[in-house]
């Protein structure tokens, strides 16, 4: 089965191109890049644009913003996320270790997983690295991998004659992870299967969800949804009382508590006295 990307434009990267060369604006040539997918969910690199007339142009094309720019550097990513260069994903992305790849594109590689579930099992591993699962991931990251899922799911249904396939993510070792570099499963299946399914969801739980019990778990996730990811709050540094100017703003001083919390406006704050410490 060869469905390997070649450096020769596609059919589709001729359209990308095509529609790249239609967002060139005229006021401001050459600054930043268009990228976007083209028809059949490759990547493809428009070339450069900026939309807006005059000088200062505006704002860029639908996709100009490539978000692996804003990226912290790679070593960054690996103490914030704990994330280990040397995985196999890793050694594999630099051909340290040998792998049957079927697919690359820009942004992941496809290979069949060294121990197979069934024939065709295979693994979409991005490119990117930092990352222990997708979680980690920013969305825009993320759905680059996830453009090459039905590419790979089409070759395996077309090529392999199965039915189905099982496309699912291991996130954290609770999960199942055992390499900590984002990566998807795709599985062939078949209905000759019958009821022998290879890939089960733990439980039902005790049946079918009550609703008391799903409205609890539902008012939970709709307000962690809205109010977005918890703040990583940063490592605090502390200035001196002998570096503070009259306009110092968000300064971390350190104090010495002095009394026991007093509470205030019926719980909702509370008053300390405390004196700074140099």
């Amino acid at each position: 089965m060869d469905v390997i990307e070649k450096d020769a434009p596609s059919d589709s990267e001729a359209e990308g191109s095509k529609k790249g060369k239609k967002m060139v604006s005229k006021g401001n040539k050459g600054k930043g890049k268009a990228k976007g997918h083209g028809p059949n969910g490759e990547w493809v690199d428009y070339g450069k644009t900026n939309k807006g007339k005059g000088k200062k142009g505006g704002k860029k094309g639908a996709d100009g913003e490539d978000a692996y720019e804003k990226e912290p550097p790679l070593e960054e990513l690996i103490e914030k996320n704990g994330y280990d260069p040397e995985n196999i994903f890793a050694k594999i992305l630099d051909g340290k270790i040998p792998s049957y790849q079927i697919f690359e594109n820009k942004h992941v590689v496809a290979i069949l997983d060294a121990f197979p579930s069934v024939e065709g099992h295979c693994l979409v591993v991005p490119k990117a690295r930092g990352y222990k699962d997708f979680t980690e991931m920013p969305p825009r990251m993320v759905a680059d991998v996830a453009t090459a899922l039905p590419i790979v799911a089409k070759a395996l249904k077309e090529e392999l004659g199965c039915e189905g396939v099982n496309m699912f993510a291991n996130s954290g070792e609770a999960a199942g992870q055992t390499v900590f570099h984002p990566h998807f499963h795709l599985i062939p299946r078949y209905a000759a299967e019958g009821d022998n399914k290879l890939f089960k969801f733990p439980g039902p739980k005790d049946g079918m969800i009550k609703p008391e019990d799903a409205n609890v778990v539902k008012e939970r996730l709709v307000q962690r949804l809205a109010n977005g990811p918890k703040p990583v709050l940063k490592k605090a540094t502390f200035k001196s009382l002998e570096d503070l100017v009259p306009d110092s703003t968000g300064v971390n001083l350190r104090v010495r508590i002095l009394t026991e919390p007093e509470e205030k406006g019926k719980g909702k704050s509370f008053e300390v006295e405390v004196e700074l410490v140099s």
